[in-house]
């Protein structure tokens, strides 16, 4: 998928020919990408906007809104396209920038549990040592 990504990524940089004739090497990374994805992307294109965004720093770069870090991690293994919760692109990652995502030295921050202060508690005594009545059921 990784592959098909960066295809749609070289084919967004190439010059804009006239529409219905794309150059040579236009034509042949698009027979290299699926139809459901040259979709998408020509939409994007027939609107003037980029159909493929970078991401950095956990950033897409179409947008400028931080993606998640599960978004990331599935940029990096590579499996499936990942687009933009929020502006709809197709997500690319840099190899140097998921090797600097993953070296990254995160470590967990630890939050100390805020001390409770005891309360005092008062011991409960009757009001009076006198037998209190029973309640009688109610008369019908």
């Amino acid at each position: 998928m990784k592959k098909i990504i960066s295809h749609l990524l070289t084919l967004q940089t190439l010059p804009v020919q006239t529409p219905g004739k794309d150059s040579p090497e236009a034509q042949a990374l698009r027979e290299q990408i699926p139809a459901h994805m040259l979709d998408r992307f020509d939409a994007f294109a027939l609107r003037g906007k980029k159909a493929v965004a970078l991401v950095q720093n956990g950033v897409c770069k179409g947008c400028q809104i931080q993606v998640p870090l599960n978004v990331v991690h599935s940029l990096i293994t590579g499996v499936n396209t990942v687009t933009c919760g929020n502006c709809g692109r197709y997500l690319f990652l840099r190899d140097e920038d998921a090797v600097a995502f993953r070296d990254r030295n995160v470590t967990a921050v630890s939050v100390p549990k805020p001390k409770v202060p005891k309360l005092a508690v008062k011991s409960i005594r009757p009001r009076s040592n006198k037998p209190r009545k029973a309640t009688s059921a109610v008369a019908e």
